[in-house]
């Protein structure tokens, strides 16, 4: 698996709020071209935490972790993700669901509680014969 640079997340993440560099440049208080240096992972320092803060509030697909593994920071996790990915509190926020996730959430919310039921206990049953068929 090829992970991501530090430039790619952002781009990646840039792209998928459907904003432009200039868009995004004005909304976190840098110059466009900083945010393109950045894009192009041509940074001479690491960003102040300031400006990562502000660039991770506006794009929910980013972490201030993920971003800091990415430039080589090593970083003491509490816990792991079934990955083995590192997980890691969120300064008393919930932890972001990623786009796809809360999609989700936000589809199953819409439904009507009969069909909620209905859903979840198909999921459920599914859940059960995929944990039956892995264990034999």
């Amino acid at each position: 698996m090829r992970l991501l640079t530090y430039g790619q997340r952002i781009a990646r993440a840039r792209t998928l709020a459907e904003l432009t560099q200039t868009q995004l440049a004005k909304q976190i208080q840098v110059k466009r071209e900083t945010l393109s240096r950045w894009e192009r992972d041509r940074l001479i320092i690491t960003p102040p935490a300031e400006e990562m803060h502000r660039l991770v509030a506006r794009l929910p697909e980013l972490s201030e972790a993920e971003l800091l593994l990415s430039l080589g920071y090593v970083l003491s996790p509490l816990e792991a993700d079934d990955d083995g990915m590192p997980v890691f509190p969120q300064r008393g926020r919930e932890r972001r669901m990623r786009a796809q996730t809360q999609q989700l959430v936000d589809t199953y919310e819409s439904l009507p509680p009969a069909l909620r039921r209905v859903l979840l206990a198909q999921v459920l049953a599914t859940k059960a014969l995929l944990q039956e068929s892995h264990e034999t």
